[in-house]
This record gives structure tokens, sequence and C-alpha cells, in this order.
């Protein structure tokens, strides 16, 4: 992106091995303008020059929602690193998450300061998964107090871009699949990691098709369309989508077309918050001339994401007419779990 500072996110739980991760993508060259933002003690086994702790994040939600979580220490972080990144000394942000940190809570953070929503845009998450810790013993993911580590983990790689795995089998593979169906799956064990693609990329979203998948309580749904949109009035709908969904939209991640641009612009929401859009500089590989929009939803039922789409406006492949029968027929292609399909 030419005017702003794409952020990634690093999620996993405590022992997936982010930290040493991290160190290993930093050695490679491509990644000297990376700067890392950590919790003090992450930050302290990291060997890099841009490396800045942070306070750990432990102030209640206010009012009970994750959106709203107060991360002022990042916040500041990053607005003290603005000038370095105008001067062009940082190409990009990486933020290691603590192994209980929920992404939502720092998404809406990079959205809500207006210097930082300026400055930055969130790039991709990357969730890190120990598949002997996290998937063999793991649960479905539900939510609520007393959440367990599960929960947490189901989370992060329901939002992720890619996931990486450390000695996954056949199952464990198929869980997380089952959870996110369009984030590719990474063995780290496998070899040499392509520090920069996996860092810069933004997902899968320049070719994905019209598919959705359920887990029991986490939605994935995309959206299509050919039709270049007014960026007012995209914004406007997708504000009306995200007011709908509320706490309930973990994720909305996608690239548009608007109209009279030469490149698609990258679009994020989390929670009840939209992002800027910010338009690309360049086509992403395989981009083709549609619009996709990714959903991840919690505890909301499948006719309830399908409700908030269409009183929003949203269009489909089909076109504008979130109420015709073509936009009915898309939505239809919505799959159900069993706790779906009765919530």
């Amino acid at each position: 992106m030419a005017d702003v500072t794409p952020v990634t996110l690093l999620t996993g739980v405590a022992g997936a091995g982010r930290t040493t991760l991290l160190n290993r993508l930093l050695r490679d060259p491509a990644l000297a303008r990376t700067a890392v933002l950590a919790d003090r003690r992450a930050a302290a086994s990291i060997t890099h020059a841009l490396v800045r702790p942070l306070a750990a994040v432990s102030t209640p939600f206010p009012n009970g929602c994750v959106c709203c979580a107060p991360r002022d220490d990042m916040t500041r972080v990053l607005r003290q690193l603005l000038p370095r990144a105008r001067r062009g000394e940082i190409d990009r942000v990486v933020i290691q998450l603590g192994a209980s940190a929920h992404p939502l809570s720092t998404l809406t953070a990079l959205m809500r300061d207006p210097a930082v929503a300026a400055a930055y845009a969130p790039r991709a998450i990357v969730a890190m998964v120990d598949a002997d810790a996290d998937v063999d013993a793991g649960a479905d993911a539900g939510a609520g107090p007393g959440l367990t580590l599960s929960d947490t983990t189901a989370r992060q790689v329901a939002m992720a871009d890619r996931v990486l795995v450390n000695r996954a089998g056949a199952a464990a593979q198929a869980r997380l699949r089952g959870l996110n169906p369009l984030a590719p799956l990474i063995d780290i064990a496998a070899g040499a990691i392509d520090a920069a693609a996996l860092i810069d990329g933004c997902g899968p979203l320049a070719a994905i098709p019209c598919a959705e998948a359920a887990g029991a309580r986490l939605l994935t749904t995309t959206l299509a369309w050919m039709q270049p949109m007014d960026a007012a009035d995209l914004s406007a709908r997708l504000h009306d989508l995200a007011a709908r969904l509320g706490g309930g939209l973990l994720r909305l991640r996608g690239l548009v077309w608007l109209r009279d641009a030469r490149h698609p612009a990258e679009v994020h929401a989390a929670g009840h918050l939209v992002g800027r859009l910010h338009p690309l500089s360049a086509d992403p590989g395989g981009c083709d001339r549609y619009s996709r929009l990714v959903l991840v939803t919690e505890a909301v039922a499948a006719p309830a994401v399908r409700a908030a789409i269409a009183a929003a406006g949203l269009p489909t492949d089909d076109g504008y007419g979130a109420g015709d029968g073509a936009t009915a027929a898309a939505m239809d292609r919505i799959s159900r779990s069993p706790a779906a399909a009765t919530a």
C-alpha cells in the first residue's frame, strides 16, 4: 500500500512458538524494516532492532464489550513510530498478541484512533497452532465468561488469513479447516518459509469462491459482486452491517472495487467498527474485477447473518438488489451446522 503501513497480527497460545518463529523470520533481510510490538517478556527474547515492548492488557472490557477493550499502550507506540514510517524506515508492523488475547480488541484499536486509522491498516492475521496441545485436546468454540484455552484457539484460527501448524496429522488438519476453510495451512516444520509472503500477504481474497462454512457457533460467509461501488455508499452499507451484527462480527475483510479506481481497495471491520477504505497501489496476485468480502461471525445464526446482509443492502455476484431472488439464492449457499441451523 502506498500511503499506509500494513499491520500483521501474530496469534497463538503459550508454547505455540510465536517468539521462536518471529526470530526466525526476522533474520530474513526482507523484513529488516519491520517494527515488532510484543509484551515485555516476549520483546526481551526477540533479537531485532525495531522491537517495542507493550504493557500486558489486563483492563476489563468496558460494558463487557471486547470491541471496546482499551489498547492505549499499543496506540501510543504506533503513534511514536509514525515519523519513521513516513520516512520509509518502517515498511510494516507485526504485533505479537498475548497467548489469551482476542484479536478483535486489537483490530478495533487500529480503527478507533483517528491518527492510527489513517496511517496503519490491518493486513493479515497469522495464527500459530501446536496440534498436540491446541487441536487434539481442544473443544468446540463457545462464548461467555470462563472461556477455555481451546475457545481462544478456535477464534484465532477462524479469524486468521494463514494458519501455521506444527505436527498436525490428518484429523487435526481437518478440524482446522472446519474452523477456517479459506486460510492455507502451513507446516512450519516442513522447511523454509517465505517470510515476506507470510507477513505481507493479505490472504486468498483475490481468488476465493462464494463459499460458506459453519462450525459450532463460528460461521464464515463470503460475498462477491462485479459492479464497482461508490466509496461513500459502500462505507455506509458496511457500517450498517457492522451495527446489525455488533459484537457477533469477529472480523470482516475484503478487496473491493470502487468506481473509477485503477486498483482495488482493502477494507476491514471488527465488532461494531469499520475501518477506512485503503486503495492498493497495485493489484494483488490472481486479482479479478470482483469485489469480495469475508465475514467471520460468532453466536449469530445463519438466517440472522443473511438478514443483516440483506438489510444493509450489500450487493452479491448478481447485482445490488438485496431483496431480489438472485441475492436470496446466493445467501442460501450459507452452510449450516446443527447449532447454526437451530439457533
